[in-house]
């Protein structure tokens, strides 16, 4: 198939009996229209007289018209614009718009200089891909002309143009005017804090310990606690996020910084070494230390199971108490009284469960930390031999009360 060609879109938009909306596709081909800007302004001519008259959005792809500039119509032109811009990046690339949009400008710059200059249409049309006109050959009077031709070139290309009674409005205006319009302004988000402190990360790169940046962060954990039991939290041993309550905006930031400090860790340490380290120590000071901890409304979240994304049901049985949360014992924190009644969306546990008692440990996920099968780096090579190879397959012991399925888990850990 084309790489231009592009499956018609006649149900994404639609009109309801009675309103005066008007939304119109055009079809649209991409292995000859390469002037986008010609093809909104022909459309402007074929318009007419009309186009003085209420409110409408133009673009290569759709026309939106109202009779006023009423809030669906701003919805709509909005709706309109992501889309064609949407379209855009997929047929063209990551390079092609760039390059069509510094097409269009001087194309606009100068077909504006042309007319200034009261060239005839003809030779307008002739001379369209001449050239750049260079600003500085320029009168200072005639700058401004020729920058706002380049930039209804683009608007005409890309963006799309607005007129409302026949005046073109730039595109900060005409959204200032949506804002206002469809009131989506963004509600003001509950206050997040962001507290760094120093940690010595020396010592985890010279000896492995994790110890000391454990009681780090278990001790921020604790405060934060006592203070607000049922705030949002997120803390390393270096940095502590916080905000009143869980929000789109407290997870994106927390999910930035659990990236950052996992790239801090692994540039300290390296990739093979962090790992080792990680699956060495036991399950709670991995998830002070390496991972960090989440706390939404009093409930410790492990990594990978946050409550901002699906969590699915296979990875639970993996967890210590087969729940994506743990309990505060679990990480060697002094429970705290839950509130009598909570709102919380992110609760795992029931109308009647009492928080403060400790759920039952899965039996399936089991710590050995004195183990005498200690898997050396030079042995974990020998495993990765070709096939054939005598050393192809590793040499266990059957633990006794282990899954088979966390056997073979158990052979790719160093322990």
């Amino acid at each position: 198939m084309n790489r231009f060609s592009i499956k018609r879109q006649s149900t994404w938009f639609f009109r309801i009996p009675g309103d005066p909306l008007e939304i119109t596709t055009h079809q649209l081909d991409w292995g000859t229209s390469r002037d986008l800007d010609r093809l909104t302004s022909r459309r402007c001519q074929l318009i007419g007289e009309r186009l003085d008259r209420g409110a409408w959005y133009l673009c290569p792809k759709f026309t939106v018209y109202s009779p006023t500039p009423s809030a669906e119509f701003f919805h709509a032109a909005r709706e309109a614009r992501s889309y064609w811009l949407m379209q855009t990046r997929q047929v063209m690339g990551k390079g092609d718009p760039r390059r069509e949009k510094r097409k269009a400008d001087r194309q606009g710059r100068r077909a504006a200089y042309l007319e200034l200059l009261q060239a005839a249409s003809d030779q307008l049309n002739s001379q369209r891909s001449a050239e750049t006109i260079r600003l500085s050959n320029l009168p200072h009077d005639q700058r401004p002309e020729v920058i706002l031709g380049g930039m209804m070139a683009k608007a005409l290309a890309f963006t799309g143009i607005v007129f409302i009674d026949g005046q073109p409005l730039a595109p900060h205006e005409w959204h200032r005017l949506a804002d206002q319009m469809i009131g989506s302004e963004p509600a003001p988000s509950p206050a997040i804090t962001t507290i760094h402190r120093h940690c010595d990360l020396d010592t985890l790169k010279a000896t492995g310990d994790p110890t000391s940046l454990a009681a780090i962060a278990r001790a921020e954990l604790q405060a934060r606690l006592n203070r607000a039991p049922t705030a949002a939290i997120y803390v390393t041993p270096q940095l502590t996020l916080a905000a009143p309550g869980p929000s789109p905006e407290f997870f994106r930031q927390a999910r930035d910084r659990e990236s950052r400090w996992y790239g801090l860790t692994n540039r300290l340490l390296g990739n093979a070494r962090r790992k080792a380290l990680s699956h060495a120590t036991d399950p709670a000071t991995r998830t002070l230390v390496y991972s960090g901890t989440l706390v939404v409304n009093g409930e410790f979240f492990l990594a990978g199971l946050w409550p901002d994304r699906p969590i699915s049901t296979s990875r639970l049985k993996w967890t210590p108490f087969l729940a994506p949360t743990v309990p505060p014992e679990f990480l060697g924190l002094t429970p705290f009284p839950a509130p009598e009644e909570s709102n919380s969306t992110f609760s795992t546990a029931g109308p009647g469960t009492d928080r403060t008692t400790v759920p039952q440990e899965n039996p399936n996920v089991k710590f050995y930390p004195e183990s005498p099968q200690v898997r050396t780096f030079d042995t974990a090579i020998q495993h990765r031999r070709r096939p054939g190879s005598a050393l192809t397959m590793p040499i266990t012991t059957e633990q006794p009360g282990v899954s088979p399925g966390m056997r073979r888990v158990n052979r790719c850990l160093p322990r």
